[in-house]
């Protein structure tokens, strides 16, 4: 448990901005398949507690139903650090888990994780997600010249409350990659195996899962342009019908702040709708988990075959980033696996490469 500790630090020391910090669970629940067996929660804690009291690390608690306990390195620890710098020899211990089922907390915001059994379904998934870590972890990702510590991406998916059967049919998104929040600047310092990434990623992507839902070939042109909005509002707006339950009477906080004054959910909605009357129907359905879901089927598909051809890509929810001397055959893999799950087109933008942005 120290040395998980101190290595958890000493990459948070070498490897994220100054200030971050560790989060931790300080709940006793009974044991599952999220954590692990040689780390018991109680003796965990104690040994948390042995760290701060020697000045190691520092704790700040958590709050009910707030905040969560987190940790960082003190100043004397830093002083032991520094001299290794990224460490090479920080890894990942075998055996996490990465197939994660979440359903949310009624009257909350949170989400808790639901345990559930093996079956030869989740064999397979888990099997998917030890390919692609493998290959992630197998190429040498760099930025700013930094080798990075090894990833463990986990797919994530949910059901509709904790006493719902586990199902790994909603949602399904990849998560944990370091690269997947990064300013676009940030990620055009990114290399993979030496070569500067290009972003490729699906043109109007959840707008088209709704017309492939809707067995639909959606409209010719940018499915966000012509609503009477900005093209980020309109992509916020179409993902918020989409997902929510009923009619959008209030606008949701992030659409108000892009839309400004005048706009209300009534007129958002008959905006969308009518660019959209196909898709309008699905509006309020609360659909999102399917077609997250769909999307996910997408996306691992395509990291799974382009490993298969060698290719190593990292994965951002509808799109990802790759060498840019994979770019071509990636587009290729990416619009003919789309099309093979939906049975539509789903046309691949080619954003800013690495060089691009450098230039």
């Amino acid at each position: 448990m120290v040395a998980n500790l101190l290595a958890n630090l000493a990459l948070l020391a070498a490897y994220r901005p100054e200030g971050s910090r560790l989060i931790i669970s300080t709940r006793r629940p009974k044991h599952n398949r999220y954590m692990r067996h040689q780390f018991p929660p109680k003796t965990f804690m104690a040994v948390v507690g042995t760290l701060e009291q020697l000045g190691y690390l520092d704790r700040v608690a958590g709050t009910y139903n707030g905040l969560r306990t987190t940790l960082g390195p003190t100043e004397r620890l830093r002083h032991h650090l520094s001299p290794l710098g990224a460490s090479p020899a920080l890894g990942r211990l075998e055996g996490a888990e990465s197939i994660y089922i979440k359903a949310p907390v009624p009257r909350a915001k949170v989400k808790v994780l639901v345990d559930y059994q093996d079956t030869a379904e989740t064999h397979r998934l888990r099997g998917e997600m030890d390919t692609i870590n493998g290959a992630i972890n197998a190429a040498s990702i760099t930025m700013d010249g930094q080798k990075q510590p090894p990833v463990h991406l986990i797919r994530q998916f949910h059901i509709p409350s904790s006493t719902s059967p586990p199902r790994f049919d909603g949602h399904g998104r990849l998560y944990w990659g370091f690269w997947q929040s990064l300013e676009r600047d940030r990620r055009a310092s990114l290399r993979i195996d030496e070569h500067p990434v290009a972003e490729l990623d699906y043109s109007g992507m959840f707008a088209r899962l709704a017309y492939a839902e809707a067995g639909m070939e959606p409209p010719e042109g940018d499915l966000y342009e012509d609503l009477g909005m900005s093209r980020p509002a309109a992509k916020t707006a179409v993902s918020a019908l989409l997902c929510r339950e009923g009619p959008m009477v209030r606008l949701p906080d992030d659409l108000k702040s892009e839309l400004g004054a005048g706009w209300s959910g009534s007129r958002v909605t008959a905006a969308v709708a009518a660019k959209h009357p196909h898709i309008a129907p699905l509006f309020g359905q609360g659909i999102w988990p399917r077609l997250m879901f769909t999307e996910s089927q997408i996306m691992v598909s395509v990291l799974l075959g382009l490993i298969r051809r060698g290719i190593v890509a990292l994965p951002i929810h509808d799109g990802l980033l790759v060498a840019d001397t994979h770019a071509e055959v990636c587009t290729e893999v990416m619009e003919a696996v789309a099309h093979n799950v939906t049975g539509f087109r789903f046309p691949v933008a080619l954003k800013l490469t690495a060089k691009a942005v450098a230039l």
